[in-house]
């Protein structure tokens, strides 16, 4: 055995929530181009772009991306979320998968997906299946959007602020066509004013005359959604032109 030779890298997870429609996202997107199932188990495998024997850094980018699918499913609606749950490291002819960091009990594998799409005639297809996950895990900035989508709580203003910073700086010449670009200049305002947002602002002493430009937690979540929502498509459709 060849000690020089990397180990790969996949993290084990969990579905907590609804299977029925998170097999309709794994059917109708790349989803499942990402994860696996094996014994029951469900793996994302990261060998593509993990070798690293550093484990604390391959735990980190395991719960980046499972953070980062659970924006997506977040944005979509879907009731659930993955869980992650352990690190390991395999290879074959090696030996037998070693765990590295335990987090949990793993869940079942997917069944088989209970919604589909009928065609002209009437029958039962798959829907088309949208490169959805490969274009946010392929950016950076987008990426880490969806990952502040999963876990936004009740007036994380610093949360939606950060993502309509990233709106703006990634996807300015169309925030307007959107009609997004009012919104989010009322979201700064509110983010950054306490007589607004109250403890949980950027800010502790106002700037200039932002109090003025007001909006509830609700629709600054709503809105940051949204683009979001926006800029994946965008993406998509420049993919497919």
């Amino acid at each position: 055995m060849n000690d020089k030779t990397p180990w790969k890298i996949r993290a084990r997870v969990r579905w907590e929530g609804d299977t029925s429609t998170l097999n309709h996202l794994r059917m109708s997107t790349d989803l499942g181009d990402f994860f696996y199932t094996e014994s029951t188990r469900i793996y994302f495998d990261l060998s593509g772009t993990s070798v690293t024997t550093d484990y604390s850094a391959a735990t980190q980018q395991a719960m980046d991306v499972v953070t980062g699918v659970n924006g997506r499913i977040q944005g979509r609606s879907i009731p659930g979320r993955f869980q992650f749950v352990v690190i390991e490291r395999y290879e074959t002819g090696r030996a037998p998968t070693q765990v590295l960091t335990i987090k949990g009990i793993e869940g079942t594998a997917f069944g088989v997906a209970t919604i589909s799409t009928l065609d002209a005639h009437g029958n039962s297809v798959p829907p088309h299946r949208k490169p959805e996950f490969s274009i946010i895990l392929s950016s950076p900035d987008l990426a880490y959007a969806n990952r502040l989508l999963a876990d936004i709580c009740d007036n994380d203003w610093g949360a939606v602020y950060k993502i309509g910073e990233l709106l703006t700086k990634n996807m300015h010449a169309q925030l307007n066509n959107w009609g997004l670009k009012g919104g989010l200049k009322k979201l700064n305002a509110a983010a950054n004013n306490p007589g607004i947002t109250g403890d949980h602002c950027r800010h502790a002493v106002a700037d200039g005359n932002q109090a003025k430009a007001g909006i509830t937690f609700a629709e600054a979540k709503d809105l940051v959604t949204s683009g979001v929502e926006h800029w994946i498509n965008h993406l998509l459709e420049l993919q497919s032109s």
